[in-house]
């Protein structure tokens, strides 16, 4: 059984409501979410989640700050609304960047910030689509860590890596049937993440954690140990 994180973390799901993952694979997201934030401490004090739906459109569904406790967000996250239209990943991205992964959103400065984003990994070429790299791009700046969880056999690994920092942040789950197996390597690149972060603010006293991105290959073998547990 995968134990709790050890070290806070602020983390938001970004849930794919598109017409092409369907109800069931709506659904099978909010129960792999659920499975992912029992490993947290969800808490006032300790680890907190937040939700952004998106489809055509991007929408704040859940703030960090709006539920401290595992049942209540697992209430809320449960009634949330599938939309069932186009597949808007970079929307979400933006959304996220401007208005959830923020002070305003709820997260909190001095705790590492995670982001994980589910899709089916193909994006609607609109007229007005942003590259998701570009997108992507806002989070860094943020200090932000992306994790990507492509669903299904049409999830382009390619494409996924566009919104990550490393190979080793995007996971691909090939159909809905086996998501629920990547509950424990995609929690624990969450809590590495988090420890890493948390280790390093302590010694290095910095405001942030930006500078995670560029140094965390290396320092994720000596630090991997401090942030979860088998």
């Amino acid at each position: 059984m995968f134990s709790r994180c050890r070290n806070p973390v602020d983390v938001a799901f970004l849930v794919d409501s598109s017409g092409s993952l369907g109800k069931e694979g709506f659904h099978k997201q909010k129960d792999f979410i659920k499975a992912v934030t029992q490993t947290l401490d969800v808490s006032y004090s300790q680890s907190r989640a937040a939700v952004i739906t998106y489809s055509d459109r991007a929408s704040v569904a859940i703030k960090f700050s709006d539920y401290n406790h595992y049942e209540e967000f697992n209430i809320a996250l449960e009634a949330l609304p599938y939309r069932g239209k186009t597949t808007r990943i970079d929307k979400a991205i933006v959304k996220a960047s401007r208005e959830l992964m923020t002070r305003e959103g709820g997260r909190r400065e001095d705790i590492p910030g995670v982001m994980v984003i589910m899709t089916d990994g193909r994006q609607t070429p609109d007229f007005d689509v942003t590259p998701l790299e570009e997108a992507a791009t806002s989070l860094e700046k943020l200090g932000v860590t992306t994790l990507v969880l492509g669903i299904g056999d049409l999830a382009d690994q390619k494409e996924l890596r566009k919104m990550t920092a490393r190979d080793d942040d995007v996971f691909l789950a090939p159909s809905l049937q086996r998501l629920s197996s990547f509950v424990r390597p995609l929690s624990t690149s969450i809590c590495n993440a988090a420890g890493i972060c948390t280790a390093l603010f302590s010694l290095l006293l910095s405001p942030s954690c930006s500078f995670i991105n560029n140094i965390q290959i290396f320092l994720s073998v000596f630090f991997y140990t401090s942030c979860c547990t088998a």
